[in-house]
């Protein structure tokens, strides 16, 4: 799981997760995505993808698109329902801050460690390479 806060509005489309540590594996969970004071959960999305021995990323797009408000605090968790059978990639160098250009706007997100996180993700240490997003 892991925290985060934009300086703009913006539409949540999905997210990317990695792929397996080793052999083949076809991965199934849920993502929630939640606003994170509340715990009001404003998306509830199953998965399911299969991969292979690659540090690949997989994107999951949500059947809609979802609002995170400019300056309010949400939550993203993955529960993987195979992990005691199948290990995840999990990515290194994280930042705790980064900014980029949408539609000549600058936004920037601020991310944080989740009180939900049960596996040690933090802001430079985790499951959730990319937030997939739109203006």
């Amino acid at each position: 799981a892991i925290d985060f806060v934009s300086t703009s509005n913006i539409q949540i489309r999905g997210i990317s997760m990695f792929g397996s540590f080793s052999g083949s594996a076809t991965h199934t969970g849920l993502i929630q995505l939640k606003e994170t004071l509340s715990q009001t959960v404003i998306a509830s999305e199953s998965f399911e993808y299969t991969s292979k021995e690659e540090q690949l990323y997989y994107d999951k797009l949500f059947s809609s698109q979802y609002m995170a408000e400019m300056g309010v605090k949400h939550t993203i968790t993955i529960e993987y329902y195979n992990t005691e059978t199948e290990e995840i990639w999990r990515g290194t160098g994280g930042q705790a801050s980064t900014s980029t250009l949408c539609n000549g706007d600058t936004i920037t997100f601020q991310f944080s460690e989740s009180a939900d996180s049960n596996n040690g993700s933090n802001e430079g240490y985790g499951q959730i390479p990319w937030i997939l997003f739109s203006c």
